[in-house]
């Protein structure tokens, strides 16, 4: 989780729910780069459920499954080629990849036709693709980007292309990266799938399974479904090593990450700028106190590590998904906002602990902080949150106890108060 400025540029890593899109602009590119004797003559059914539940427009579906024609030159074709034709900033294109990875390199690269592991010009990386995504935003604006990886080195393919500290994602799009690793996938195994791999057959049983309203895409469902699917099944099959004589578990797990680059999101006189803040968390009240003029920061990437391990629902024992489980976070007895004040007290003091203290009597922080924290709830308590301006003002007492109890000058951060405290008065009005 994070939230990130650079220069006029703000950075977001939040996963949302759901996103809203228009799928009559939208469109998948489907790779399927896998030897002949694993297809068995089947056909990844997710091209089908894709356009049967209207996800995508069924003219806007291209799939390559030729390997000997599967090349650099292709694939980037029909990239572009779907891409220009969503001509909406609201549409979505999908590009999925099944087959092997070359991961002898710190960016890895897909192994097609042409590739030549001595010849990056051959080499499809995470930032190539990225390279095809601004080109073609030269000519249209890009709405929403899903990546789907199903092959080796899959999670480096994910946090490459969403790495928030290099991320070259066109402005104003958001690009999300999915991600099963897999590596020789059993002949018997693949018959019994129907020719899929697990992450693919549970990818598309989600799909069709799960009610959802055209246009609205609950991406986050989806792949906690897939996610603890999955998981489950790929554990339950127990390999032997005759050459270790040991017994090795084979668990498989998808990982999703997401980036959007917004231009002077923080600026409230930007029009559309503050709309698409608005429609990220509803924090315009406190965004607008937000200073552009000042240096980059962010939170120190230990408290970005302690947030993403809140954000992952899959794990049982996660302590937001422990209270939302057991109703804690709902009803008038709910202690939603009190654990957001623990989130920015626990903030403020690994902040201090790592060595940065003097970064928490910064406005600034306290609003990427508190962002970052009300993000991370949301991930796993998918409704609204109500009151956010009595909230944060809570927040901020327990983050400016943090300040005071390590004498941290707090004037700014008082001063940041009022102002909140004025944006409070201003919604009693």
């Amino acid at each position: 989780m994070a939230y990130i400025q650079s220069g006029n540029v703000v950075v977001l890593s939040n996963v949302p729910a759901s996103i809203y899109y228009q799928p009559e602009n939208s469109s998948l590119l489907l790779v399927n780069n896998t030897s002949s004797q694993n297809n068995n003559g089947y056909v990844n059914p997710i091209v089908s459920t894709f356009a049967e539940k209207q996800i995508v427009r069924s003219d806007g579906i291209q799939v390559l499954d030729d390997t000997t024609l599967i090349s650099k030159e292709s694939i980037k074709e029909h990239f572009l080629k779907l891409i220009c034709k969503q001509n909406s900033k609201e549409g979505l294109f999908i590009f999925s990849y099944t087959g092997p990875v070359d991961g002898s390199s710190q960016e890895c690269s897909l192994k097609l036709s042409d590739f030549n592991s001595e010849n990056p010009i051959t080499h499809v990386t995470p930032t190539t693709l990225l390279e095809w995504l601004s080109e073609a935003s030269k000519k249209q604006t890009i709405g929403y980007v899903l990546f789907i990886f199903d092959c080796p080195f899959a999670h480096r393919m994910v946090s490459c292309l969403t790495d928030i500290r290099t991320s070259t994602v066109p402005l104003n799009t958001r690009l999300f990266a999915v991600g099963t690793e897999v590596g020789d996938t059993n002949p018997m195994l693949y018959t019994a799938l129907k020719g899929q791999t697990i992450f693919q057959y549970f990818l598309n049983w989600s799909v069709q399974t799960m009610e959802f309203t055209r246009g609205m895409l609950p991406l986050a469902s989806i792949l906690e479904k897939v996610s603890n699917c999955t998981g489950a099944f790929s554990s339950l099959i127990v390999t032997y090593n005759k050459q270790r004589r040991e017994l090795k578990p084979r668990t498989t797990e998808p990982k999703l990450k997401s980036i959007q680059r917004i231009e002077t999101i923080v600026d409230s006189s930007l029009g559309e700028g503050k709309d698409e803040i608005d429609s990220f968390s509803g924090l315009e009240f406190l965004n607008c106190h937000f200073e552009t003029s000042k240096n980059r920061m962010n939170l120190d990437q230990k408290v970005y590590q302690w947030l993403d391990t809140l954000c992952d629902v899959r794990n049982e024992n996660n302590p937001l998904k422990v209270l939302l489980d057991n109703g804690a976070l709902e009803g008038p007895h709910s202690v939603l906002g009190t654990v957001l004040c623990l989130l920015m007290y626990s903030i403020a003091s690994i902040q201090t602990a790592q060595g940065r203290k003097e970064s928490i009597e910064e406005p600034n922080m306290f609003i990427i902080g508190f962002v970052s924290a009300v993000s991370t709830v949301q991930i796993v308590y998918r409704d609204g949150i109500a009151d956010l301006v009595e909230v944060c003002m809570h927040s901020w007492e327990f983050y400016h106890h943090v300040a005071v109890q390590n004498n941290v000058k707090d004037d700014k951060l008082v001063k940041l108060y009022h102002l909140i405290e004025t944006e409070s008065k201003k919604s009693l009005m």
